[in-house]
């Protein structure tokens, strides 16, 4: 990866990095911050042609024991990297800073008080919100009249086992 050093590439991470390190082959950049900064332990740096052409021979003649060594760091970064590692890592940030809220708090407070074999009640809002994540599906018996009310003046079509509440679009035309 034989970056130009300028104000262009000063703050950039490659993600072809992650891409080449995938076919777990020798990598040799030039001292990008966040490759030196990140994986300087398993990718060759070199910040001239001819300190290049120094780490290829590098690259060619690495020990298998070596090759071994980088192989399950790249491994190891791949899975740290990887979509559903970094969701789960976004999900558990956000799940703490709401716990800091009141809001989060209360909520904590209250599923603690709540025996296992029961269910925290549903606030109004979030079961409009279900409804409409879930297709209109409202997700408890207890949420229903709140989802439908909720759905009711959002136009969030609601179907329950029972119960569909027009949205707007479909009231505006003449429908249900």
């Amino acid at each position: 990866m034989p970056f130009a050093i300028n104000e262009a590439t000063k703050f950039i991470s490659p993600t072809k990095t992650l891409e080449y390190m995938a076919t777990h082959r020798p990598i040799i950049s030039t001292p990008i911050k966040d490759v030196e900064r990140f994986y300087s332990d398993i990718v060759y740096l070199a910040d001239s042609p001819e300190a290049f052409v120094a780490q290829l021979d590098a690259a060619q003649n690495e020990t298998a024991s070596e090759r071994a060594r980088k192989h399950r760091r790249e491994e190891k970064i791949l899975a740290e990297q990887a979509w559903d590692a970094i969701a789960d890592n976004m999900n558990t940030l956000m799940e703490r800073e709401w716990a800091k809220t009141p809001q989060g708090r209360t909520q904590q407070t209250a599923s603690r008080r709540i025996p296992t074999h029961q269910t925290a009640p549903t606030p109004a809002g979030s079961a409009s919100v279900r409804a409409a994540v879930n297709g209109g599906a409202v997700a408890s018996s207890k949420g229903v009249s709140a989802a439908m009310n909720a759905a009711a003046s959002t136009g969030v079509a609601s179907s329950s086992a029972s119960t569909r509440v027009p949205s707007s679009r479909t009231a505006a035309m003449g429908g249900e």
